[in-house]
């Protein structure tokens, strides 16, 4: 058993990783639907050595970036490989010092040059018995040319900070966000990192006394910086977790903070989508209370958001009787989104199945699409990813069970509602979780993914 953080601290949220020796890999063919739009999968990482928590972004003109964490025999260290607009893949780079532990890595680029930007967190060696410290926020650039920028550390020492995000407006400034240990509580944080390497001063974006957590961030047009979170309301000892938002404008002052979900009942699961003029639709599950039973009821939720704060209504997405889970979001300049879930089905309550993936589309003006169940009936799927490009078309994916492994499955939702075929991305024989996907404006989309073979390793399939 390979521990997230090798000799260190057990910060908040972490957990052990478990590698599992499972069957050897074997020369699998796709079936022929898959390969007709997503291509064979290729291995990013390298064998003999386990890799976790791929991320993948791309730019406009296809090009993209994929990082990961990958063990060395002592420490988990980040790496990083490039894919060319064409396909071709560039040299891993290792982006993370030797000896400390860094993992949980987020990536941007930027569609103007190509270059990217990288975050993790790394443990800094500097309290190995507390348990409040110290995992550390950091960063590097890769320029389009390969070229490595200085590793950044972006959050202050002496507490834990973990769950960074980041996003990358049209100048190539980006912005990353991140929870951090306060010495009483988890805040919410920010810092900039201008195209040319500079730092902005941390900003503090919730307010103390209580915890937030598990923030998303995104860019709109006019490069103002949409952030989401979660943060305990301190109303009773059990509930209630409201999710919040906050703007930080281009010129570096923010909005106020405002409060999305209903009270009385717990949300969290925070995601972000955003248009180029701003309108953000934001996503989260929230329990609805009807029933106190194991498969009732979370439900999804969404609500507009504009820049100077203007909330639409809160929109109920899944439907009751059954939990829903781990909403997704894709959205196109446009505005219009596409929203993913799991929901249990209620086919078999004595043992774990049935979670489905299921999605509705929200139009540019706010109209709710119908809900559509994109995987098979049968065998539990989770984790599900969505993207949309510029003509309102989507890509989702998600991990199914097979029957003996769990597979990286992807469907096609054309604009008008028409499904395309299920599609099976990874091979047969091993299984593959935690998989992530990228969609562009025209429609290109690339999925990795881990894979547990004789190790595990990260994968990748472009399409469709």
């Amino acid at each position: 058993m390979i521990p997230r953080s090798v000799g260190a601290p057990t910060a908040r949220g972490r957990r052990l990783r478990l590698v599992v020796s499972l069957l050897v890999l074997t020369a699998a063919v796709l079936p022929a639907v898959a390969q007709a739009t997503f291509t064979a999968p290729v291995f990013l990482s390298v064998d003999k050595k386990d890799s976790f928590e791929p991320k993948v972004a791309l730019d406009p003109s296809g090009r993209a970036i994929t990082a990961w964490d990958q063990y060395d025999g002592v420490a988990l260290r980040v790496q990083a490989r490039f894919r060319a607009a064409a396909g071709a893949l560039s040299t891993t780079q290792t982006l993370s010092a030797a000896g400390l532990d860094a993992f949980d890595p987020q990536v941007a680029i930027n569609g103007a040059n190509g270059n990217s930007f990288i975050v993790w967190t790394q443990f800094d060696g500097t309290h190995p018995t507390d348990p409040k410290c110290c995992d550390r926020i950091m960063a590097r650039t890769r320029a389009l040319n390969g070229t490595l920028g200085p590793v950044l550390t972006l959050s202050a020492a002496g507490q834990d900070a973990e769950e960074a995000q980041v996003a990358i407006d049209k100048n190539g400034n980006a912005i990353v966000v991140w929870e951090r240990f306060d010495g009483t509580k988890f805040i919410v944080q920010s810092r900039t990192v201008s195209a040319s390497g500079t730092l902005g001063t941390v900003q503090a974006l919730s307010g103390t006394g209580q915890t937030a957590f598990s923030p998303q961030v995104a860019f709109d047009g006019s490069n103002n910086a949409h952030i989401v979170w979660t943060r305990f309301d301190g109303s009773t000892t059990t509930c209630c977790d409201r999710i919040q938002a906050r703007t930080r404008l281009s010129s570096g002052s923010l909005t106020a903070v405002q409060t999305l979900s209903d009270a009385t009942k717990d949300a969290d699961q925070p995601q972000i989508g955003v248009p180029t003029n701003g309108k953000a639709v934001i996503v989260w599950q929230r329990y609805d209370g009807t029933s106190a039973t194991p498969h009732c009821c979370n439900r999804i939720q969404a609500r507009t958001r504009t820049a100077s704060g203007s909330l639409g209504t809160v929109q109920t997405l899944s439907v009751g009787t059954q939990n829903a889970f781990s909403p997704a979001v894709g959205i196109n300049g446009a505005g219009a989104a596409i929203v993913a879930w799991e929901r249990y089905d209620g086919s078999q309550p004595t043992i774990p199945c049935c979670e489905r993936i299921q999605s509705r589309p929200i139009s540019a003006s706010g109209t709710l699409g119908a809900t559509q169940t994109l995987s098979l009936a049968g065998f539990d799927a989770f984790g599900a990813q969505a993207g949309i490009d510029t003509n309102g078309n989507s890509v989702i994916s998600w991990s199914r069970n097979d029957g003996t492994n769990f597979r990286v499955q992807a469907r096609t939702r054309a604009s008008g509602g028409t499904l395309g075929a299920v599609q099976t991305l990874s091979a047969a024989g091993a299984d593959a979780y935690n998989n992530k996907l990228a969609v562009n404006p025209s429609g290109k989309a690339l999925a990795v993914w881990e894979f547990y073979g004789t190790n595990t390793r990260i994968q990748l399939s472009a399409g469709p």
